[in-house]
């Protein structure tokens, strides 16, 4: 018998808070990242601070660095890392593992065997899964096609690629179904498709949903009361009729930030673009001039084009000099890598929040559900995940389809001149907590088989 657990939508929302304990529940082993470039470790940041007055908690650090590397000296170094944790695991009374499997190592069997180690470790565990892998059909006609092509090499390539993606995904699943049988095991997911797949297909006994949630109620207000213009020179010193789309996060090519800059072709001249964040430090590349995420918004911008030689530039009443008329370079605004509330701020400084994302297969993200929890406008690429994402908050988000350009322009014209929501979202960092604390603490049905 499975538990399906937040089957009731409103089970999340509402004004309600948990009230702290008189004293905790008990010691908790938050198992995470906690690097600063790394999304899963913002978030667990947060987490941690939220659930600090219902247990003790201690994080123990999956360093990026040593885990991922090829290295033989660091790989093993990564597993006495592992090992080290596996021994203090035995002195906490929960575990919460925030899985991002890449976060574990670089080679499938590595990240299994890892993850392994953890859930053999836990009393009680709670994995929270920031990707749901699901193993990929058998590549019979890649291998028919070698074996037509006498290649038994390419044959042997394509079966065990299968098997390591096999490993990652189904590996993990019946890992923690054996686990369940002795011991609490519980999963904590991000939308509510997973929340059934796991209940069902994937056969776990307790399975809990809800969205990414990063920032109490006290903190959005002085975020709101703090957030503005001012707090950033470059749209400060815009007039005072411009209207700012922003972008947020790491530039990067699925992020399609380029398609907002081609969109304000067909935006009232008074529509500017800020991009809060910059490049991923570990994208760059020795020697090269720029950064090859920044092409595709240089090339939408045509910010590297200069008036014909036929016209040279003149400087405008301002001073500045002359731009060829399709660069865009004065309407588009780099902020900058910069902190957590700087981010927030410049959400709540924009005039619309955009997601011009590709889909590219993620379960969620934690700019939008940011971008929702401070009372934005947010204009949404029609994903999987934004999708999922506003099912938890109707009427908050509006989409429109990946790529469509003639409906982006038009959305975001309408949304625009409209106020923003009111009122507070129906799942937020309350209704997470409530959440984690229900999951981390329960005592999930135990003997589903494997």
């Amino acid at each position: 018998m499975h538990r399906m657990l937040n089957d009731d939508p409103s089970a999340g929302g509402g004004d309600l808070r948990l009230s702290a304990p008189p004293q905790r529940l008990g010691r908790l082993a938050l198992i995470t990242p906690w690097d600063d470039l790394c999304g899963i470790a913002a978030y667990s940041r947060h987490l941690r601070a939220a659930l600090a007055p219902f247990f003790d908690i201690e994080v123990l650090e999956l360093d990026g660095d040593v885990l991922r590397s090829s290295h033989p000296r660091l790989m093993k170094l990564g597993d006495e890392a592992i090992a080290a944790h596996v021994r203090r695991l035995r002195d906490f009374d929960y575990v919460n593992l925030q899985l991002e499997h890449g976060t574990l190592g670089e080679r499938p069997h590595d990240i299994h065997r890892r993850f392994l180690a953890l859930v053999d470790a836990s009393r009680n565990l709670t994995v929270t899964f920031h990707t749901v892998l699901s193993a990929p059909p058998y590549p019979i006609g890649a291998i028919l096609g070698g074996v037509k092509r006498l290649n038994p090499w390419r044959v042997l390539q394509h079966h065990q690629h299968f098997k390591k993606q096999q490993m990652l995904a189904e590996g993990v699943y019946a890992a923690l179904r054996r686990a369940q049988r002795t011991k609490p095991i519980k999963a904590v997911v991000h939308t509510k498709r997973e929340w059934k797949r796991f209940s069902t297909t994937e056969g776990l006994a307790a399975v809990h949903h809800h969205p990414l949630a990063f920032l109490g109620r006290d903190r959005i207000d002085a975020l709101r009361a703090d957030g503005g213009r001012h707090a950033f020179p470059a749209l400060a010193a815009l007039p005072p009729d411009a209207l700012v789309i922003g972008v947020f996060g790491f530039i990067s090519g699925y992020k399609n930030f380029d398609f907002v800059i081609q969109a304000l072709r067909y935006l009232p001249a008074n529509v500017h673009l800020a991009v809060f964040g910059g490049v991923n430090l570990k994208g760059l590349k020795e020697r090269e001039a720029r950064a090859r995420d920044l092409e595709p918004l240089f090339a939408a911008g045509r910010f590297d084009e200069d008036l014909p030689a036929a016209a040279p530039a003149r400087p405008a009443p301002t001073g500045e000099p002359q731009l060829h008329p399709a660069n865009l370079m004065r309407r588009v605004h780099f902020l900058g890598a910069m902190s957590d509330d700087d981010f927030f701020r410049g959400m709540v400084a924009c005039d619309l929040v955009a997601f011009p994302y590709q889909e590219v297969g993620q379960t969620s993200s934690g700019p939008i559900s940011q971008a929702v929890e401070l009372g934005c406008r947010v204009l949404a690429a029609r994903t999987h995940a934004f999708t999922e994402f506003g099912r938890y908050h109707p009427e908050r988000i509006g989409f429109y389809d990946v790529g469509n350009l003639v409906e982006f322009v038009e959305k975001a014209r309408l949304m625009m001149a409209r106020p923003k929501p009111a009122g507070t979202p129906a799942y937020h960092l309350d209704s997470a907590v409530r959440t984690y604390v229900e999951a981390i603490t329960s005592v999930a049905p135990t003997g589903a088989g494997a």
